[in-house]
């Protein structure tokens, strides 16, 4: 199947190589902890208050790839990982963009880990509940950051947030926190975490932050072989299906650019 071949404006459309706006934010770990933080919280259903603050350990090797962040639960209360000062500000125009990361946890009986919350100006807050991640092994995740996978709260059991809520939030960006409460008990459960990217353009299929034919490139490659660049997939539209929506879904997202 030539899938260029029926579109074959698609090329053209590619010449302009338009630097993405506003790139992802990006932490590899592949040196350090690159400002990361871990914070204990008091329960997300009621004023999650910061309690305390830890520095979580940097580990060199055996990440996804390359170096990651871990951290062996603290204390008793809600634990997660912050992101570092200088991804706070205006993100507005990351609405319609992805937040990815990946996870590994030795423990899971206590599935609260899963929660995601975005904290805005005036303590403002947005969160979502992913799905467990399997025992002892590096986990991807993908959420969109648009209206239909956030929850007005901390607890991912609030409202779902708006349009309008989720892009006042960004807007004015203070804190991204990835939870790691897998274990109900302090010292239960090590919990590590690798390759954050804060703000992917869907379209930018080999995350190179230009939208142009290699990315058409890339994606086709994935669509018809399989061969998709780390953490990708050719099932743009999340259905759990590989057909031509995805390619609709993929040539929309690459002209509507980011």
């Amino acid at each position: 199947m030539n899938v260029l071949g029926l579109y074959p404006c698609s090329v053209a459309l590619a010449a302009a190589t338009p630097a993405i706006a506003q790139p992802a934010l990006v932490s590899d770990f592949t040196f350090d902890r690159e400002g990361w933080i871990v914070e204990t919280r008091s329960n997300p259903t009621g004023p999650f208050t910061i309690i305390q603050g830890y520095v979580p350990t940097h580990v060199a090797t055996g990440g996804d790839p390359g170096g990651y962040i871990e951290q062996l639960d603290p204390d008793s209360n809600w634990s997660f990982f912050a992101s570092p000062n200088d991804w706070a500000g205006d993100r507005s125009s990351f609405y319609g963009r992805t937040f990815e990361y990946s996870v590994r946890t030795d423990t899971l009986n206590y599935p609260d880990g899963r929660l995601v919350v975005l904290i805005g100006a005036g303590g403002q807050r947005i969160s979502h509940a992913t799905d467990l991640p399997p025992l002892n092994a590096w986990s991807r995740r993908a959420i969109p950051l648009a209206e239909g996978s956030w929850r007005v709260g901390s607890s991912a059991t609030g409202a779902v947030a708006s349009q309008a809520q989720i892009t006042a939030i960004l807007a004015s960006l203070q804190r991204v926190l990835i939870g790691m409460e897998f274990g109900g008990d302090a010292l239960e459960e090590r919990v590590g975490i690798d390759r954050v990217r804060f703000g992917v353009c869907a379209a930018d299929f080999n995350d190179d932050n230009f939208l142009d034919f290699f990315d058409l490139d890339a994606f086709v490659a994935c669509f018809e072989f399989g061969e998709c660049p780390p953490g990708k997939s050719a099932d743009v539209n999340g259905d759990g299906f590989l057909d031509f929506f995805d390619l609709d879904a993929y040539i929309e997202a690459f002209e509507a650019g980011c």
